[in-house]
């Protein structure tokens, strides 16, 4: 009896500690299990696609944008996700009045030889739209994926500005240069400019700050849908494309109205440089790894 007594104590005098550091336990293990999943995420950078450079990027925007109201100072007269550009020009690429002015009119040239449009020909009066221009913070555009980095989850936010022409004409209007005689709808927008990157640590402490210069390739054309897919060279060097093009920006881009002062933005772009057959940042022509061959045993089922 004395044995099975000590035995009955020692087994409940077990139950008691275990029960005590059971909780200790879950913890840890829970601690364990919450590290395991975390480390995919933290340890490891994006990897860069074959045939490209580090400079790869995927951003999106998914906003919704109340024209009844404006995000604030320093963002003013926003409306539709554009605000006014002076912000971006004077304080965020720190240009002075002479290299604003010197930038505009590489806008305005370009803007005639690509797409055949003089912006102050008085003819023009009343069917487009040339003006400086910063993206609404409250569109959310943000670079979430970036080659060789580790991008947190809300991404990093970045600045978009320039010189944008906006087909006001509700009959549309024909372009000339490189796109002699295609017809573009009203609200078709042209972009000019260069995006400023946010580059932020696990805090939210920016820790570097870097710049992609960008001129249309094409109109932004938007379809009864309020959908429009575009294209955008890219330069690393400056606005004036000192080298040439080196990279290609392209998504898709769509603003579907959600109440009468209301329109949510949506836009997918990726972002590439490298070496091509047809124009830099186009990629690889081959397949840049195998193919996975699937052999089938038997029949479907």
């Amino acid at each position: 009896m004395k044995q099975r007594s000590n035995t009955k104590y020692s087994t409940k005098k077990s139950q008691l500690h275990i029960n005590k550091i059971a909780p200790l336990l879950s913890v840890l293990l829970a601690l364990v299990c919450v590290v395991a999943l975390a480390l995919p995420v933290s340890a490891h950078k994006q990897p860069i696609p074959k045939g490209f450079t580090d400079n790869f990027l995927v951003m999106m925007a998914t906003g919704v944008v109340d024209n009844n109201k404006q995000p604030g100072k320093p963002f003013i007269n926003c409306s539709n996700g554009f605000c006014d550009g002076d912000y971006f020009q004077k304080v965020v690429m720190k240009r002075s009045n002479a290299e604003i002015k010197k930038l505009e009119q590489l806008a305005k040239d370009f803007y005639y030889q690509r797409f055949g449009i003089d912006v102050d020909d008085p003819a023009n009066s009343g069917r487009i739209i040339f003006r400086q221009w910063l993206i609404d913070p409250r569109t959310n555009y943000r670079a979430y994926v970036a080659a060789g980095e580790q991008v947190p989850p809300e991404g990093w936010f970045f600045y978009d500005g320039g010189w944008v022409v906006q087909v006001i004409d509700p009959e549309g209007y024909t372009l000339g240069g490189e796109w002699n005689g295609f017809h573009t709808e009203q609200n078709t927008v042209i972009l000019f400019g260069n995006y400023q990157f946010l580059e932020t640590n696990r805090s939210g402490k920016v820790v570097n700050r870097f710049n992609i210069f960008y001129r249309a390739a094409g109109p932004v054309n938007f379809d009864t849908r309020g959908e429009a897919s575009f294209r955008c060279e890219l330069s690393l060097d400056g606005q004036d494309f000192p080298t040439g093009v080196q990279g290609q920006a392209q998504g898709i881009s769509s603003v579907t109205p959600i109440s009468d002062h209301e329109v949510k933005l949506n836009i997918r772009n990726v972002i590439t440089f490298g070496p091509a057959t047809l124009q830099p940042g186009f990629g690889p022509d081959n397949i840049s790894g195998p193919v996975p061959l699937i052999r089938h045993r038997g029949r479907f089922r």
